[in-house]
C-alpha cells in the first residue's frame, strides 16, 4: 500500500513539474478560450517566434519593439482568455495587473496598447495592421490567411 502511495506522489509530482516546466507552450497552442491562447501577427510580417520575457515586456509597455520592430499589442475583453495570458506569461493576477497600470499611469510611463471587446476583433485588427500583435484562439485564427501564430519560446 505504501509502495502505491508513493508512486501516486511521485506521478502527481512529475506531472506537476512539467506543467511548471513548459507551461507557455502548452497554454499558447490551446484550441479554445478554456484551453489556451494563441499569439498572432499578421501573416506578411517577417516575426515568427517571441520569447515568453519579450512577449510580457511588450503587453506591460516596457518595450515596444521586438526583432527591431514597433509592434503594438491587441488584447481582448474576454477574461477567460486573457485571463490565461495574464496567468502563464504576465504571471500576474487581475487586481496585480490594474495596480500595475494605476502607477504607471501616475508616473507617466509606459502606454498601454489596444483592448478590443472580442477576440474576432483583435484577429481583424492584426490581419489589417502589420505592427500589431494580438492575443487570440486557435479556433478565432482557424482557416485565416491573414495572420499567423508566433511561436513563444522560453
Amino acid at each position: 500500500m505504501k509502495t502505491g502511495r508513493i508512486n501516486l506522489i511521485l506521478s502527481c509530482a512529475a506531472s506537476i513539474a512539467l506543467a511548471v516546466a513548459s507551461p507557455v507552450r502548452a497554454e499558447a497552442e490551446g484550441t479554445s478560450a478554456a484551453d489556451g491562447f494563441v499569439i498572432i501577427i499578421k501573416a506578411d510580417n517577417p516575426l515568427s517566434e517571441i520569447g515568453a520575457g519579450a512577449l510580457k515586456k511588450l503587453f506591460m509597455g516596457q518595450i515596444t519593439q521586438v526583432g527591431g520592430q514597433k509592434l503594438t499589442y491587441v488584447r481582448p475583453k474576454e477574461k477567460d482568455v486573457y485571463g490565461r495570458f495574464r496567468e502563464l506569461i504576465l504571471r500576474m493576477s487581475e487586481q496585480d495587473e490594474k495596480t500595475y497600470w494605476l502607477k504607471e499611469t501616475f508616473r507617466g510611463g509606459v502606454k498601454f496598447g489596444k483592448e478590443l471587446d472580442s477576440v474576432a476583433a483583435v484577429v481583424s485588427l492584426v490581419e489589417s495592421e502589420r505592427a500589431a500583435i494580438g492575443i487570440a484562439t486557435r479556433k478565432a485564427v482557424a482557416g485565416k490567411t491573414g495572420v499567423k501564430i508566433l511561436n513563444v519560446t522560453s
